[in-house]
């Protein structure tokens, strides 16, 4: 593997609650980073013709190849999925969500499907929960980000949405700590979607 990569692609499957990995190798000598990684994949298995809001609408984390290493400000991460038109989007945010990807050991993250109800995905190293989120559903991404600290009871990296995503307004956004939002094309509402 090349210098920057951990070599593995986590796939969460929210229908069945299940998850398995993919080795990032096929990819990484012809796709540059999270986003060119993420469009490949979403070429690959996501229908043109669903909906934002579709199951069969994948929604893509990709840290930067350099998020996780030394290197000054690479704590970036690309959200890709079909957003606002049913075009292929991308918003961009840092935070401290894109470290903890790669720390935990993955290149990507791919998440498929719709949970029954709403939840949050605990992922620590190789072990992922799903837990319910009934209780955290309504309130504001600062909120919500405290309240699952809270619930973990250890320093925790936080992707999360708040009432705009949760009701599929066109321009909800995905939050991560304070002020670091990727804001663009509906990706909290694509986010909300899958509950």
């Amino acid at each position: 593997m090349p210098c920057g990569w951990t070599g593995n692609i986590l796939k969460i499957d929210l229908t069945n609650k299940s998850s398995s990995t993919i080795p990032t190798a096929a990819y990484a000598h012809s796709f540059i980073g999270g986003r060119g990684i993420s469009v490949k994949l979403m070429y690959d298995q996501v229908d043109p013709k669903v909906s934002p809001f579709d199951p069969g609408n994948d929604l893509y984390l990709g840290p930067g190849v350099l998020t996780g290493t030394p290197a000054a400000g690479s704590s970036r991460l690309k959200v890709t999925a079909l957003g606002a038109g049913g075009y292929l989007r991308h918003a961009g945010l840092g935070g401290d969500i894109a470290n903890a990807i790669k720390w935990a050991g993955y290149d990507l993250i791919v998440i498929q499907g719709t949970l029954d109800k709403p939840s949050y995905i605990y992922i620590h190293d190789d072990s992922i929960e799903f837990r319910d989120a009934g209780h955290i559903w309504g309130n504001f991404t600062y909120d919500t980000e405290q309240m699952i600290k809270n619930e973990i009871g250890k320093p925790a990296a936080v992707l999360c949405i708040g009432p705009g995503g949760e009701n599929q307004v066109s321009y909800g956004s995905i939050h991560c700590g304070l002020g670091s939002a990727a804001g663009r094309c509906g990706m909290g509402s694509v986010m909300g979607s899958k509950n």
